[in-house]
């Protein structure tokens, strides 16, 4: 476990949280023919309140012998995933790779210290496979030149609401919907395919 330093902490709640390095043995999940998904964290230190997964990841950390911590207050980082990734393209159908939040958010602030997500767009490059980002946050654009260099990458913002007092209720630890529109126009002015949810 660490303590984040303070530059990892913009954003959200300064108390110590959880980090766990651990390494995997597979990286991608087939959701069908030619879609696969990637997480590179599981956990997400977002926090939002209403997120479906805190219970999932809840009930696996008990299984798996793992003490049940507070959602938001720990994170687990694929630290090989990126390598596990490149073993793996060879083996599959190239097709689309989804790094969206199913557990997890491919840019929540970690990202920055460990940058498993920017690797698996390293990986993804120079092949046929198509990567596709759902986030809700402007982290993405620190990978913006990895992404235009892509002829087909998808990368998405969630934004829930037009009213950012209400997205501090429902959100209090993302970017604010005023960031996310901007990082959303940077997108596509780069010529990157752009969507909303």
């Amino acid at each position: 476990e660490h303590e984040l330093p303070a530059a990892m902490t913009v954003g959200l709640d300064p108390q110590r949280v959880h980090v766990r390095e651990l390494t995997v043995d597979h990286a991608l999940v087939t959701e069908g023919a030619g879609v696969y998904y990637v997480n590179p964290y599981v956990g997400c230190l977002l926090a939002c309140p209403y997120c479906y997964a805190m219970h999932r990841a809840d009930a696996s950390r008990l299984l798996s012998g793992d003490p049940v911590v507070p959602w938001g207050k720990w994170v687990d980082v694929k630290v090989n995933l990126p390598e596990v990734l490149a073993g793996e393209l060879p083996r599959h159908e190239p097709g689309v790779v989804r790094m969206s939040p199913i557990v997890t958010d491919p840019y929540q602030p970690i990202e920055r210290r460990y940058r498993v997500t920017r690797r698996c767009l390293d990986v993804l490059a120079g092949t046929d496979y198509v990567p596709m980002i759902l986030t809700r946050s402007a982290i993405v654009l620190d990978d913006l030149d990895r992404l235009a260099a892509f002829p087909r990458a998808l990368v998405g913002l969630s934004i829930p609401t037009e009213d950012d007092a209400m997205r501090a209720v429902f959100e209090p630890k993302t970017p604010s919907i005023d960031e996310r529109l901007a990082a959303l126009r940077a997108l596509h002015g780069a010529g990157l395919a752009t969507f909303v949810v």
